[in-house]
């Protein structure tokens, strides 16, 4: 099921969204320092930027490597909206249950400690990143002739800067990474159900189901399986790319009060609650999307 997190324009912290344009991790070159002078060095580098919440992607490679969840992972850690809570979503952009163990960074470094102070395996080489210390290749040769790798291909601290600080809380900020998480994902094929409330004077039939294709084509039925033809009246079917137009557009214009959340994994908008005009109910816009999915194979 996927988790809709509210984050509020006004008053509240913003999205920190999911793989804001994917930054690459920078693998260090091998350093021949003992594993556990590495380690320490590297650690204390990662704690002294203090980075609290993160993203991750996260791939296990070697042998015996587990496939019900399939890889890579993008790994949330101490989300804003999720404190304390390691979340991720798998390569099929399934959710990953909170039995299965995922990844941190502090926790990949207790598995490097634990693996030197087992002293068994026959070879241990880990790679980190140059400026910020964690691990990004960990190579494990153990007794048994069994390789246990792990690689962190991906690394997005979830802020405005290397260094924890006041999250984002204007409409704008929010806006600008939810858009950032969704072109990310590069989805461009689509559906999900649009619902709109309030005055209808076209008498719409509501919930729409939207369909995308190659991430412009817009097709639609209404609540009555009837297809949706009008590209140009308001409302109309949109892609995220429109909507996300929309929101931009009313926060051009500085309405009365403005409010959106955004999916935590995917960046679209879930809930839009606009008031132009507070003196007209027509000047008001509230609408929820709900029912992503994407097609078979993704």
């Amino acid at each position: 099921m996927i988790n809709n997190n509210k984050i509020y324009s006004i008053a509240t912290t913003g999205l920190l969204g999911l793989l804001l344009a994917q930054q690459g991790a920078a693998d260090s070159a091998p350093n021949f320092l003992p594993e556990q002078e590495q380690l320490e060095r590297n650690q204390a580098l990662w704690g002294g930027l203090g980075f609290q919440s993160y993203q991750l992607e996260y791939e296990r490679v070697g042998t015996n490597v587990p496939s019900t969840y399939p890889f890579p992972w993008a790994v949330t850690v101490n989300s804003p909206h999720n404190p304390g809570v390691i979340t991720g979503v798998d390569a099929s952009f399934n959710n990953i249950p909170s039995s299965v163990p995922l990844p941190s960074m502090e926790s990949l470094f207790t598995l490097i400690q634990n693996e030197i102070d087992a002293n068994t395996d026959l070879d241990i080489e880990v790679q980190y990143d140059t400026s910020k210390g964690f691990p990004t290749n960990i190579h494990f040769v153990r007794s048994d002739g069994s390789i246990y790798g792990v690689q962190v291909t991906h690394f997005v601290p979830l802020g405005s800067s290397n260094t924890p600080g006041p999250t984002p809380s204007s409409a704008q900020q929010q806006l600008n990474q939810a858009v950032a998480l969704w072109k990310s994902m590069n989805i461009l094929n689509y559906a999900y159900d649009f619902n709109m409330f309030g005055p209808n004077p076209q008498n719409i039939v509501f919930p729409w189901n939207v369909m995308v294709s190659n991430g412009v084509q817009v097709t639609a039925m209404d609540g009555n399986s009837n297809q949706i033809n009008w590209v140009n009246n308001n409302p109309h079917p949109m892609s995220f790319d429109e909507l996300f137009t929309m929101i931009q557009s009313a926060i051009n214009q500085s309405p009365k009060y403005l409010e959106v959340s955004y999916n935590q994994q995917y960046g679209y908008p879930v809930d839009i609650y606009i008031v132009y005009d507070d003196t007209t109910a027509d000047a008001t816009v509230d609408a929820k999307i709900s029912g992503f999915n994407l097609p078979v194979g993704r």
